[in-house]
């Protein structure tokens, strides 16, 4: 060491043995390191956190569009690094032996609670919120949650005379029928009823065989998305459900597809009772038909027992696998703080049902 050399670190020794001294002494005071950690977690928290957010929000597309370009610019510097990182993530979660699980940018359940924090912002309006769940609950339904059930199925029959099939179309606003010859499991063509109609004002007596569109034949099984693109691609707009036998389950058509997303949609010379009647005593009376979304929310219920099976879709099926049998008007069961009774049968069908939340009676 030269001299020069010495003569500085011989100044400086002093100010290291000062700074140190202090750096103890400090470090002696107590809560002196957790105050410290204290004030610095608060300002960081909110100088670089919330403030900076607060601002973000107040103008969020300008702040958007300046920030845009110095982000791609460290996201690409930074690209290495990351890449490099990532990669031994990898490489020692392969030698530990576990499996790497790629996870969705952004999950369902992540947009469904978005929307829902949208309507209670006031962001969304409250009838876009439930389109919007509508839409969600259609795409998990099978076709034959929506479909016409087949006891409800209007159609012709080709060994039935001119004036009958007439009848039948007059006596129905549907706009297609399906033909069978002699049962409907025989379908041989969808009609429509105004081209009939037409025919017969021009020609009197026609067949009907010779207005016959080719049917389309979806499963029950089938999803409603699915559907939708079958209607698409064949540019019609009914298809009769099968089951795994062939047999003819029902008829499912784009209407019924629309009021699954915005609701039922009568017609005008239809007056039909609302399928939920809220009575006076708190109670509810409802049709057997009611679809289990729309009793869920009803309910606010997330499940019913036996839902996940699918082996039914509306409260009568609901009824059906908690009974086991076809049940008798006036018969009950209870489930989860609430009373199921069966007060209307139309026939083998349960028509209506009534709803009462039970009486929860308080333990002493």
């Amino acid at each position: 060491m030269d001299w020069s050399t010495w003569r500085v670190a011989k100044d400086k020794i002093p100010h290291l043995c000062l700074i140190g001294e202090n750096e103890t002494r400090l470090r002696s005071i107590p809560g002196l390191d957790q105050s410290f950690l204290s004030v610095i977690t608060y300002f960081s928290l909110v100088i670089g956190e919330l403030v900076p957010k607060r601002i973000a929000l107040s103008n969020p597309e300008a702040i958007a569009c300046a920030v845009a370009q110095p982000m791609r610019w460290l996201s690409r510097a930074g690209a290495p690094l990351v890449h490099l990182l990532g990669r031994s993530t990898d490489a020692l979660l392969s030698l530990l032996g576990i499996a790497i699980a790629s996870e969705p940018v952004l999950t369902e359940e992540e947009i469904r609670a978005l929307i829902r924090q949208g309507a209670e912002s006031g962001v969304l309006e409250e009838a876009e919120h439930e389109l919007v769940q509508r839409v969600f609950h259609l795409a998990d339904r099978p076709v034959r949650a929506i479909m016409t059930p087949r006891t409800e199925i209007r159609w012709l029959d080709l060994e039935e005379s001119f004036d009958s099939q007439l009848a039948e179309v007059l006596a129905t606003s549907h706009s297609r029928l399906p033909v069978g010859r002699g049962r409907l499991d025989d379908c041989v063509g969808i009609v429509r009823s105004h081209a009939l109609l037409a025919a017969r004002l021009e020609q009197g007596t026609v067949e009907v065989s010779a207005l016959l569109q080719k049917p389309l034949y979806v499963t029950e099984t089938a999803g409603t998305l699915s559907v939708i693109g079958q209607f698409r691609e064949n540019g019609v707009e009914i298809a009769l459900v099968t089951d795994e036998y062939g047999g003819i389950e029902g008829l499912v058509t784009l209407t019924d597809l629309m009021e699954a997303i915005i609701g039922d949609l009568p017609s005008a010379e239809q007056a039909q009772e609302p399928a939920i009647q809220r009575r006076e005593d708190g109670s509810w009376l409802i049709d057997g038909v009611l679809p289990l979304e729309a009793l869920k929310e009803l309910l606010q219920r997330d499940q019913l027992p036996g839902e996940e099976a699918g082996g039914f879709h509306t409260l009568a099926g609901f009824l059906l696998h908690r009974f086991g049998r076809v049940p008798g008007t006036g018969q009950h069961f209870s489930w989860d703080g609430f009373r199921f009774e069966v007060v209307d049968m139309d026939g083998h069908r349960i028509d209506k049902v009534l709803i009462s939340p039970e009486e929860r009676r308080s333990t002493p």
